[in-house]
């Protein structure tokens, strides 16, 4: 059997021009940040980098950042929110020690699902409906979920990879709702939007410690660049650009319809900002696809070893959909040259 590091290689110069994307932050797991992020920090920057914590403009700086946030997700009076220097996966483990969350029922089919589930493994309480954790990213019903859920029991949301968020669905619903922004907002990774209902504050002080903590170590660039995008998204046509993303989901859909190596994608729930494409190809293929985009700085991110059958490709607003037609047309070129050589519906 032919190992990893036996397969054919292509050359960057074998590569068609015509394939190559302008933009090479196209997968799953890489989020384009607009040069307008960065420019950010040379206008505000220059008020408040440096300033300690407890400088009078930065704390006003924070309070109108964490109010705008609040009014773009449509967080409702009353529930908590904070910006705060986690992973929603940090989060997610927090959320699971916490009493009410024994035997938490988490809706999902992949990674962040699994560990959350095993995370909160334990008796369940007799006396209450299971608390309910659902990953919009990993369950395509996750909205249909929670508003099912009976009433009275406890709710919690990894909202990452939707922008649902921008309707309130999740946190209007959730005692807990966690979302990485990147994707949503066209910043790094880093920060997380964190959102407890009044119930989950009065009776999780643990989790509120975390986020407490974490908050006060967010770091005034991570900040800038943070709230100059929830501007920009505050200020844009969300209709538009909802459709535009719906199209290039459809682009992505008809795409791999006509690939045999490619299982049809699920029906998506509605503002996804990614998609997974599941393949019948052999890790060891995906991964060697993978590797040799990311070495050639073709396209970043498109693989993930939790999910070693299947590619991940970005929806989010900061792509053009030239880019995404020269990335499905690269995907083909580098796939096919590899299965010349390796049966690609062989188990790696």
């Amino acid at each position: 059997m032919s190992t990893l590091l036996s397969l054919p290689m292509l050359s960057l110069h074998e590569i068609p021009d015509h394939l190559v994307p302008g933009e090479p932050r196209l997968g799953a797991a890489a989020v384009p940040v607009p040069p307008a992020r960065i420019a950010a920090l040379h206008s505000t920057g220059s008020v408040l980098l440096g300033r300690r914590p407890e400088d009078r403009h930065l704390i006003e700086f924070r309070a109108s950042v964490l109010a705008e946030t609040r009014s773009l997700l449509q967080v409702p009076d009353g529930h908590a929110l904070a910006v705060v220097a986690a992973t929603p996966a940090e989060l997610c483990q927090a959320t699971a020690a916490q009493p009410w969350a024994a035997g938490l029922d988490v809706a999902g089919s992949g990674p962040v699902a699994e560990a959350w589930r095993t995370a909160a493994a334990g008796p369940r309480r007799a006396d209450a409906p299971p608390p309910l954790a659902v990953v919009a990213r990993e369950e395509p019903r996750w909205r249909e979920r929670l508003d099912a859920a009976p009433e009275g029991t406890w709710l919690a949301a990894e909202l990452s990879g939707t922008a649902d968020v921008l309707t309130g669905a999740g946190p209007d619903r959730a005692d807990v709702a966690f979302l990485c922004p990147s994707g949503l907002l066209g910043v790094g990774v880093g920060l997380t939007v964190a959102v407890l209902s009044p119930r989950a504050s009065a009776v999780s002080p643990g989790l509120t410690r975390v986020l407490d903590s974490a908050g006060r170590a967010v770091g005034a660039g991570d900040l800038i660049m943070f709230a100059h995008a929830v501007r920009a998204l505050a200020e844009s046509d969300t209709a538009r650009a909802a459709a535009e993303r719906a199209a290039r989901r459809a682009l992505v859909v008809d795409w791999a319809a006509t690939r045999d190596w490619i299982v049809p994608p699920v029906p998506g729930g509605g503002g996804e900002l990614t998609i997974r494409l599941a393949t019948s190809l052999a890790p060891r293929v995906v991964a060697a696809t993978g590797r040799f985009l990311e070495t050639n700085h073709l396209a970043y991110g498109l693989t993930d070893p939790a999910d070693p059958r299947a590619f991940g490709i970005g929806l989010y607003d900061a792509l053009h959909t030239t880019d995404l037609e020269r990335l499905l047309g690269l995907l083909d070129f580098v796939v096919e040259r590899l299965a010349q050589t390796t049966d690609h519906g062989e188990e790696g």
